[in-house]
């Protein structure tokens, strides 16, 4: 009797583990649909708007300054109150504000002032969103669930794929603007399944998943539940501190070197489709990656993992920089495999190693505020400043230097 009641737990465990993949899956596809919209054709739709080149690296940039401040009190803040307010919930909440600041930015037509203040919004609210999802990954980890993360964010590579080959489809049917409609579609979706999410672990949740209770024998681990600060953080860790700055510098590049590419295939003859297919390559080339991480994960250090992207990001800005024919630039994504394709989940196992399980939010949130925060905010003021004053051609060469 004991062994079937043992027999019939276990199968229920799997069940609700399974059932919690295929929603925490679906998640990450709603978030990077609505992220293709959001980032891959942010340009466009302001070009579209009437906005200079200089005008929308200052919206960018604007932005992503705005990511870093809030990114660290929305993480402080997560951290902190984490026993009492559900960390879907907190994602909910940006994710309504996110809904609402892109109906505004849909429907008015905004000055420049105007459009850098709604973006300050949107650097509080949807670019700080994507870490948070990480975080809650590690936080069902944590409480004992069995979450292959890998998996999950390689469905969101392959969700951003697709949405990226049809929404450039679209942007050339219609227009970049109407994109818009699809993005408060997919982030109204998002919402309803952040909403049906399951509960991170309580004390009930880790009983039930046979997590081992906190004891006295459990007194000298305070250090692992105890929520620290930044500074602490920064100071205490040094490989994490060096990682932060090294991957804020890997994606200054990086956007220099992006976020002006349709000007770089419209230059060679290409359009908004092969745009969306170049952004399709990179997407799937990120698919692989997360396999090729869990089987080479426990053989190579995560150090020389996150080494490897920053000589594949290079090689990718290489190829747009150099290359006259669009169809190398298109095929030349695929270096994202062993770029941020590596980064994506291996910051998530970084974390995982590093940082006490208390420390999660914050630590993922810092790895946003200096990646897509500090180093794509001063890229984005570099890129808007060089294609205006020096041309596209100067822009990509910068690109690779950094």
């Amino acid at each position: 009797m004991g062994l079937q009641k043992k027999i019939r737990v276990d199968t229920s465990i799997k069940k609700k583990n399974v059932k919690l993949n295929i929603k925490y899956a679906i998640l990450q596809m709603m978030f990077w649909t609505c992220a293709a919209s959001a980032y891959a054709y942010l340009t466009q739709m302001l070009q579209y708007k009437g906005f200079t080149d200089g005008q929308i690296g200052v919206i960018n940039a604007v932005k992503l300054f705005s990511t870093v401040v809030f990114q660290i009190i929305i993480g402080v803040f997560s951290d902190r109150y984490a026993e009492r307010i559900q960390l879907k919930y907190i994602i909910s909440v940006l994710t309504a504000v996110a809904l609402m600041l892109t109906f505004v930015f849909y429907e008015y037509k905004l000055s420049f002032v105007q459009t850098v203040m709604l973006f300050i919004g949107f650097g509080a609210t949807f670019t700080c969103i994507s870490p948070l999802i990480d975080s809650l990954s590690i936080k069902y980890m944590s409480g004992g669930r069995n979450i292959n993360y890998p998996l999950c964010r390689a469905a969101g590579s392959c969700a951003w794929a697709v949405a990226c080959v049809l929404f450039g489809a679209f942007c050339d049917r219609y227009d970049a603007n109407r994109l818009l409609i699809l993005q408060m579609l997919f982030t109204a979706m998002m919402l309803t399944v952040l909403l049906i999410m399951d509960d991170t672990s309580s004390g009930r949740d880790r009983r039930a998943f046979g997590v081992r209770e906190r004891t006295a024998a459990d007194i000298t681990e305070t250090r692992k539940t105890e929520v620290h600060t930044t500074g602490y953080l920064l100071t205490t860790y040094p490989k994490y501190r060096w990682f932060l700055i090294g991957s804020a510098v890997m994606f200054m590049g990086y956007n220099v070197g992006t976020t002006f590419l349709i000007n770089v295939f419209e230059r060679l003859g290409g359009n908004n489709f092969h745009y969306g297919l170049a952004e399709f390559v990179m997407a799937v080339s990120e698919v692989p990656s997360a396999f090729l991480l869990i089987k080479f994960r426990k053989r190579i250090s995560l150090d020389k993992i996150m080494l490897c992207c920053a000589v594949f990001m290079t090689f990718k800005n290489m190829f747009a920089a150099f290359s006259d024919n669009v169809w190398v630039i298109v095929i030349s994504q695929g270096c994202e495999m062993l770029g941020f394709g590596l980064f994506y989940s291996g910051s998530v196992y970084l974390i995982e190693e590093m940082l006490s399980p208390a420390d999660v939010v914050k630590g993922m949130s810092l790895i946003n505020a200096f990646t897509v925060g500090a180093g794509e905010g001063i890229g984005a003021l570099l890129c808007g400043w060089i294609n205006s004053r020096y041309g596209l051609i100067v822009r990509m060469d910068s690109s690779v230097v950094i």
